[in-house]
């Protein structure tokens, strides 16, 4: 069996998902449980995904998307969200659940009602649909990021289990990734009649320093107790799981299904060098505002068709 063809039954999970939403959302406004429409605008996107799309303070990569490129964006992205919360109410366990009430992640559900409350005007001006996610699913707790590293003193040559890799990023977060493309295309064709370009990202090789926010620190803690006491260690350990996570992102999308899905390769936009690299690094996973997220921004921005 190919590759392709073991997200096949993702792909198909995604689509019943998308027709579920659609379905649900129409029944919904036959109710009258309508929603305002966006303001007329020349270049909108619409938008889900973690804290790389929704910063405190202002100054995150929607923002600078707004401010520096002239898109009206709407967005549900939360802080913290992973891809798991974004499509299911619920995280699932390691079977997703069957589609019923329960299924409808709050970011997924609203996507679908935001697409089809467009007018016909609006729908014409869309230009893509962006995702961040994966993120939190892979580094987002302690325990996660523990389960995907040896510890230092068994000396394994290669810190990172290659089991845990490919549980983790190469089949679980890959199911989960075409189950949510696969869900916002069929979305979309159904609500705008066309595919409409989606834009998703990997992020960029974070420093694990110990900086955090709000007493919230996400890598150094967990990667000392298994041992990792110098930072050029866990930057190392870090840099493998972003090149895994990017490489899983890449390898989908060369399915027919996600022709008209575009992946923004952020990987070096931000320095990671001990002399400069908190000029670029709020902390252990937010770029700086406005230096670090407006270099990434740019880089998304590219992706975006014209």
């Amino acid at each position: 069996m190919s590759t392709h063809d073991k997200d096949q039954p993702a792909i198909e999970r995604g689509r019943r998902l998308g027709n579920f939403l659609v379905e649900d959302r129409r029944r919904r406004v036959a109710r009258g449980a309508g929603i305002a429409p966006l303001a007329a605008a020349q270049k909108t996107l619409l938008a889900i995904g973690d804290s790389w799309f929704s910063y405190w303070p202002r100054g995150d990569v929607l923002d600078v998307l707004e401010r520096k490129f002239h898109y009206t964006v709407d967005s549900r992205a939360r802080a913290g969200s992973t891809l798991a919360e974004m499509i299911f109410e619920a995280p699932p366990g390691d079977e997703l659940p069957d589609l019923d009430d329960s299924t409808r992640g709050e970011q997924l559900q609203w996507l679908t009602t935001r697409i089809e409350g467009l007018s016909p005007a609006e729908k014409s001006t869309l230009k893509a649909i962006l995702l961040s996610g994966g993120g939190n699913d892979v580094v987002g707790d302690k325990q996660t990021l523990k389960s995907l590293v040896h510890p230092a003193a068994e000396g394994h040559a290669q810190p990172v289990r290659e089991d845990m890799l490919l549980k983790i990023v190469d089949e679980r977060l890959r199911e989960l990734l075409t189950v949510m493309l696969s869900a916002i295309t069929t979305v979309s064709v159904a609500s705008v009649g066309r595919k409409v370009p989606i834009v998703i990202h990997g992020y960029d090789y974070p420093v694990p320093d110990g900086r955090g926010v709000f007493l919230n620190v996400w890598l150094k803690p967990g990667l000392v107790e298994l041992g990792y006491d110098m930072l050029e260690d866990r930057k190392k350990i870090l840099k493998t799981l972003i090149d895994r996570l990017n490489a899983m992102q890449i390898a989908l999308l060369q399915h027919p299904a996600f022709e008209h899905v575009v992946h923004a390769n952020l990987r070096g936009t931000l320095s990671t060098l001990d002399a400069d690299y908190q000029q670029f690094w709020q902390n252990e996973l937010h770029p700086t505002i406005p230096t670090g997220f407006g270099l990434v921004a740019d880089k998304v921005a590219a992706k975006i068709p014209a």
